[in-house]
């Protein structure tokens, strides 16, 4: 098959799969008997909810301004959304950030494909009870991904800039930066490694480094003194404490294998990636840690029964697979 008809196929896919999540999302738009906080958050933007959003949530003010304009625009001079138009609303700004996913993936990764139909595939907890859907959610999954995808190609510049804004959405894509010091010091072979000729000497690394931890910093401390009128890095920082901790291990007692854990979540993806796969590069050694900082943080925020708080990860796990399988 020439590559023209083989990017159309993917792309067709990509489309066909963004529509189906479109449909099967928006029944979530107006909640359901376990989760009543999804449309509270949704319109917490617009002109539908001023006033109304958590000081926490407002700490992660880009997904909710943006969803909040699209609300306003639908509304437009009538000044109102019906029902089907706020359930539409709602489907298609998921659907978008989807599909924008699957773009990234067609155009960074040689076999697309795998991660594409993985991805949807992995996102059915996020579809059911007791999935949350709020609006940062599944652009932090893009974010994550294109930051990582431009760490593998060496545009660091654009990486930078990528994890930076992204901390407006969700602070966990700075964890990317870490990627920095695993920057091989020439080519990787193959697809599974990061494409750097000559790879970055150890000041350079250091740079970066700092220079995006510098900016996801500084964006994070303004974003939540507007938001809560204090500063703070860590949007659950009020549970490090012993009791919460505590409170960790406590809760995973006869847990370990219902539905609601992490060890099922994404298709057992984070799990598979923390401890059955290989580390064969000095990329799959990179993700390895930053998958065990992100596990780390959202156990120390009590997450771990919450689908929605493990989608970013997706599509980079079902990358480190396809690489680790050779498929």
């Amino acid at each position: 098959m020439s590559r023209g008809r083989t990017l159309a196929v993917t792309w067709f896919i990509a489309l066909a799969l963004a529509i189906a999540f479109f449909f099967q999302v928006r029944t979530l738009a107006f909640g359901n008997y376990e989760n009543n906080i999804t449309g509270y958050d949704f319109v917490g933007g617009s002109k539908f909810g001023q006033g109304h959003l958590s000081t926490i949530l407002q700490t992660r003010a880009a997904g909710y301004w943006l969803s909040g304009k699209l609300l306003n625009a639908v509304a437009g001079r009538a000044g109102n959304v019906t029902t089907k138009q706020y359930a539409n609303t709602f489907g298609f700004y998921h659907a978008a950030w989807l599909l924008a996913t699957f773009g990234v993936l067609i155009a960074f990764v040689k076999k697309p494909v795998f991660g594409i139909l993985g991805t949807a595939a992995a996102l059915s907890f996020y579809l059911v009870a007791p999935a949350s859907s709020e609006p940062y959610d599944l652009a932090t999954m893009f974010f994550f991904t294109l930051a990582w995808l431009l760490w593998r190609h060496g545009w660091f510049e654009c990486m930078m800039a990528v994890i930076v804004l992204s901390t407006a959405f969700k602070e966990t894509t700075a964890l990317i930066a870490l990627l920095f010091f695993f920057v091989p010091p020439a080519v990787a072979n193959g697809d599974s490694g990061v494409h750097v000729p000559g790879g970055l000497n150890w000041p350079q690394k250091a740079g970066y480094f700092a220079a995006t931890a510098m900016g996801c910093v500084l964006l994070r401390l303004w974003l939540t003194h507007s938001g809560t009128g204090h500063c703070q890095i860590y949007t659950a920082q009020n549970n490090l404490d012993w009791p919460h901790v505590k409170g960790i291990f406590v809760a995973w007692h006869g847990d370990l294998f219902l539905l609601r854990n992490w060890v099922w979540f994404n298709g057992g993806l984070l799990f598979l990636s923390l401890f059955l796969l290989p580390m064969k590069t000095v990329a799959d050694k990179g993700v390895k840690l930053v998958l065990a900082l992100f596990m780390a943080g959202q156990l120390a925020g009590g997450d771990f029964t919450a689908p929605r708080d493990f989608i970013e990860v997706i599509p980079v796990c079902l990358i480190y697979l396809q690489n680790s399988l050779e498929l």
